[in-house]
């Protein structure tokens, strides 16, 4: 059920979405949800394997790339985000950064 690594449910809890396949979506398969935020509108992730923020709202993936890993926790704020966290001896960090030149990487 969970092969795709984030999935929405109905309140009969009926799956309505799925996140897309590595083939289908250019940021690449949730192997490890490292740190996951849920707002009205949207759902924002970051994950393992490449890292990518991503934000999905009314069933679009759109995504940014970073060089930050290991971080535990996100927030977002707009267009500023900070993750916090990281392998040692980095697990006190926090990186904040502005989100720009987004994509739009699947609609379904």
């Amino acid at each position: 059920m969970g092969s795709s690594g984030l999935v929405r449910f109905s309140p009969q809890l009926e799956p309505t979405w799925r996140f897309p396949s590595r083939v289908d979506n250019q940021w690449g398969a949730i192997d490890d949800c490292y740190a996951l935020n849920v707002t009205d509108g949207s759902v924002w992730a970051w994950y393992y394997s490449d890292f990518p923020v991503v934000q999905i709202r009314d069933d679009s993936v759109v995504g940014w790339r970073n060089r930050v890993s290991g971080a535990k926790a996100l927030a977002v704020s707009r267009s500023r985000v900070g993750l916090l966290g990281g392998y040692k001896p980095q697990q006190d960090r926090l990186v904040v950064g502005e989100l720009a030149g987004q994509r739009e990487a699947s609609r379904r």
